[in-house]
C-alpha cells in the first residue's frame, strides 16, 4: 500500500472517529443542541418600578412598586414596605434567564393556556415605559427546566414561536406568599443614625424573681454614651451599640394582624413597655411591647411577644432574643472602662495628688513626639522638663488596661484629702478621667480599693489602689534621665568656651569630626567625650539652678534648626552642674567637663 494512500486512511479514520464522538455527546445531552436567546430581551433591573405577579395556581395576586430613592413597596394585596433584597433576586433572575425555543409544544398541555403564574414588569425607559409579560407554565420532561412563554418576543420567529424552556430557578423564586415579601425587620434605622434610646415599662426577670423597672433613658453627645436620667452616668458605646441595633434590627416572626379591632387581644391596648429610638434625622419610632399573658410574671421566654409601631396599623409577633436584650437591666451597660482612648491622640496626662499636679505634655518637634514634665503647685506652673517617654507611655498603657470591678449606685462619694484625681487630654481637646476617694468595698463581692467618680458622672464607682499609686507618683518617676538626646549625624559643628578662648569642631560628614579650618582629626579628649555630651546623663534634678562657678560653655549647632546652648558649672559643695538656656539644672557627672577642659 501506498504511503499516500495509508495516510489518506488514517486521517478518514479519525474523522470518523470525532463525528461519533460528537453524536455521543448529543445523545447523552438529549439531540442536537438548540439556539438559547435571552428570555427578557434588553431588559434592565435598575428600570423597573413596577411589578405584578398573579398566581393563578395558588389564587393570589400582588404588586410592587419602587419609589424615587429605589425602595420597593408592596401596594396589593395591602400596602407595605418590601424585602428589598427579595425583590432584587427577583429581577436578577429574570435579567439573566435564558431560555432554548419550543415550538412543538401545545399551550394547554404545558401549562400556558391558562398559564400558573403571570408576571407584569414596567420598565422606564429614556424612550418612554415598556411592558414586559412573562407567563409560565408546567416543569419539563426534564425536571430542571420549566415552560415560559414572552408574548412579542422578538426572536419568535427565528426559534418558531414564543414558548421557550427555561431553568426552574425563576419559578422557585416565585414560590412564595406575599407576606414573604414583606420587611421582616420593625424599623428602617441604621444603629449608627440613632442619638436617643428611651425605654419605659416593666418586666419580670426569672434570674432577678421580681418585676423589674426597665426606665432608662440614654442619649448620645460629643463625649459618648451617658444615662441622662438622674444620677448620670457614661454608659459603654459597644454594649450600648447592641442594645440600640435589638431596636433598629428588631426581627418580625409574624404577621399576626394588619388592621386590627382590638388590641387587647395581645396586650397593646396596655403595653407592658416600650423603646423609643430618636434618629439623627427623622421622626422618632416609638415601639409598644406586650404578651397579652396577664400579669405576665413568668420567665420571658415562656411568653408569646408581640409589638406595634407608633403610627402603623400592623400587629407583629417578635423575636424573643430580640426582646430579651431590650430588656436587659440599665447597670449592665454602664462603662466600665475607665478611659477610652487611643495612644497616638494622647497630648496630655494630669496626675494629682499629694497636694501637687503633674503634667506631662507630648509636643511634636521637626517630626517626632518629645514629653515634658513639670510640677504645678499653689504658686503656679512648674518649670518645663524633658521627659522620660517610656515611663509617661508605661503610664498611659496601665490606664488603658484599668477597668471598674463595680458601681456603688446608692453610695455618696467622699472626696481625698488632698485631693487625686487624673485627667487625660486628647488632640481634639476631650479630657477624659475622674476624682478618687475614700477607701471602700462592694458588698456583692467584698472587693475592695477606692471610690470613684467618672468626670461628668454623678454615679460612684470600684477603682483598684494601683490607680491612687499612679496619682501620687514623684515628678522624678517621669523625668528624662538624660539632658538631652542627640544623634552625631544631625550634628553640623560643636563649640566649646572656657576663660574667654572658644574651640570649634566640625562634623565633616560620616562623623568624622576635625577642628575647624584643619585637616587634621579632632583631639582624642574630644572624640571619646562626644557621645557623653551629646546624649548628656543626670545624676539628679535640680529645682533651680545654684550658685557656681562657670567651667565650660557648649553650644551644639544642628544642621536644621536654633542651636542648643548649656553651661557646665562647679557649686560651693563641689558638685557640676548643667544649666540650659532655659534654665534647667541637673547634677551630673563632673568627669566629662573636666576631660574637655583639657584642650584648653
Amino acid at each position: 500500500m501506498r504511503k499516500g494512500t495509508l495516510l489518506f486512511l488514517l486521517a478518514l479514520v479519525g474523522v470518523l472517529a470525532f463525528l461519533w464522538v460528537q453524536k455521543e455527546q448529543e445523545t447523552r445531552r438529549g439531540g442536537p443542541a438548540l439556539a438559547e436567546y435571552p428570555l427578557c430581551p434588553e431588559l434592565a433591573a435598575e428600570r423597573v418600578r413596577k411589578l405584578r405577579i398573579e398566581h393563578l395556581e395558588r389564587g393570589f395576586e400582588m404588586a410592587l412598586e419602587r419609589d424615587a430613592a429605589g425602595r420597593w413597596f408592596l401596594t396589593d394585596p395591602l400596602a407595605y414596605p418590601a424585602q428589598n433584597a427579595l425583590v432584587r433576586t427577583l429581577l436578577e433572575a429574570l435579567e439573566s434567564a435564558r431560555g432554548e425555543p419550543a415550538p412543538e409544544v401545545v399551550l394547554s398541555q404545558v401549562g400556558l393556556d391558562p398559564p400558573k403564574v403571570v408576571l407584569t414588569l414596567q420598565e422606564v425607559n429614556p424612550d418612554g415605559e415598556r411592558t414586559l409579560r412573562i407567563e409560565l407554565g408546567v416543569v419539563d420532561l426534564d425536571s430542571k427546566l420549566i415552560y415560559a412563554r414572552i408574548p412579542g418576543h422578538p426572536r419568535s420567529a427565528e426559534g418558531g414561536g414564543d414558548v421557550f424552556r427555561t431553568t426552574r430557578m425563576l419559578a422557585n423564586t416565585l414560590e412564595r406568599n406575599p407576606d414573604d415579601y414583606r420587611e421582616r425587620s420593625a424599623t428602617s434605622l441604621s444603629p449608627q443614625d440613632v442619638l436617643s434610646f428611651r425605654r419605659q415599662g416593666q418586666v419580670f426577670l426569672a434570674e432577678e424573681g421580681r418585676f423589674v423597672d426597665l426606665a432608662f433613658d440614654a442619649l448620645l453627645g460629643p463625649d459618648g454614651w451617658k444615662r441622662v436620667t438622674l444620677p448620670t452616668v457614661s454608659l459603654d458605646p459597644q454594649a450600648l451599640g447592641l442594645l440600640v441595633r435589638g431596636g433598629t434590627d428588631l426581627a418580625i416572626e409574624h404577621f399576626v394582624d394588619d388592621s386590627p379591632q382590638d388590641l387587647a387581644r395581645w396586650g397593646l391596648d396596655k403595653p407592658v413597655f416600650t423603646v423609643a429610638l430618636e434618629p439623627l434625622d427623622g421622626p422618632l419610632v416609638t415601639l409598644s411591647f406586650a404578651h397579652g399573658a396577664g400579669d405576665g410574671a413568668k420567665p420571658l421566654d415562656e411568653l408569646p411577644w408581640f409589638c406595634m409601631r407608633q403610627g402603623f396599623a400592623h400587629v407583629w409577633e417578635v423575636r424573643l432574643r430580640d426582646v430579651e436584650l431590650l430588656t436587659r437591666p440599665a447597670d449592665l451597660f454602664f462603662d466600665s472602662l475607665v478611659v477610652r482612648m487611643l495612644r497616638s491622640d494622647v497630648t496630655q496626662l494630669e496626675l494629682e495628688g499629694g497636694g501637687t499636679r503633674r503634667v506631662l505634655v507630648r509636643e511634636t518637634k521637626r517630626g517626632k513626639d518629645h514629653w515634658t514634665v513639670r510640677e504645678d503647685g499653689p504658686a503656679g506652673a512648674g518649670v518645663a522638663q524633658p521627659g522620660n517617654a517610656a515611663a509617661i507611655e508605661a503610664a498611659l498603657a496601665q490606664l488603658e488596661r484599668v477597668q471598674l470591678a463595680e458601681y456603688l449606685q446608692r453610695e455618696p462619694f467622699e472626696a481625698a484629702d488632698p485631693p487625686q484625681s487624673f485627667t487625660v487630654v486628647l488632640s481634639n481637646g476631650a479630657r477624659l478621667g475622674g476624682t478618687l476617694g475614700r477607701a471602700t468595698r462592694d458588698p456583692k463581692s467584698a472587693a475592695q480599693g477606692r471610690q470613684y467618680l467618672r468626670a461628668g458622672d454623678e454615679v460612684v464607682a470600684l477603682i483598684g489602689d494601683d490607680v491612687g499609686a499612679l496619682c501620687l507618683k514623684p515628678l522624678d518617676e517621669f523625668r528624662s534621665r538624660r539632658v538631652h538626646d542627640i544623634q552625631e549625624s544631625t550634628v553640623r559643628a560643636l563649640e566649646l568656651e572656657h576663660d574667654g578662648k572658644t574651640f570649634t569642631f566640625v562634623n565633616n560628614g560620616d562623623n568624622q569630626w576635625s577642628p575647624r579650618g584643619e585637616p587634621i582629626a579632632a583631639p582624642k579628649d574630644f572624640t571619646e567625650s562626644l557621645d557623653k555630651l551629646l546624649h548628656l546623663a543626670v545624676k539628679r534634678w535640680l529645682a533651680v539652678p545654684g550658685e557656681s562657678q562657670v567651667l565650660l560653655r557648649v553650644r551644639i549647632l544642628p544642621l536644621e534648626g536654633e542651636a542648643l546652648a548649656f553651661t557646665f558649672g562647679r557649686g560651693a559643695d563641689g558638685t557640676v552642674q548643667c544649666v540650659s538656656a532655659a534654665g534647667l539644672a541637673a547634677e551630673v557627672e563632673g568627669e566629662l567637663p573636666a576631660r574637655l577642659l583639657k584642650l584648653f
